[in-house]
């Protein structure tokens, strides 16, 4: 089993900053799961993607709950299932 520590992985953090969204979900806003316009969603994680030199080929989205739910993504993942 490979650990996060064996495992060299691009990922940052984002904030509100720096997006092209409008209105409630104004700047950078990362989410499908709001009335936010696709395409400024599309646009904002491009942005942050390429601020850490990443791209789109596989990511994963999930909707953020408080709850004790965890998804485990590795090397037997079907990412198919996330569609």
């Amino acid at each position: 089993m490979k650990t996060l520590s064996s495992i060299t992985i691009p990922h940052g953090i984002t904030d509100r900053t720096g997006g092209v969204s409008q209105g409630v979900y104004a700047s950078m806003n990362t989410s499908f799961f709001g009335d936010d316009e696709r395409e400024c969603v599309f646009e904002n994680i491009k942005r942050s993607l390429d601020a850490i030199g990443c791209d789109a080929k596989t990511i994963v989205a999930t909707q953020q709950i408080h709850s004790n739910h965890i998804v485990i993504i590795d090397l037997s993942t079907d990412f198919q299932a996330f569609h």
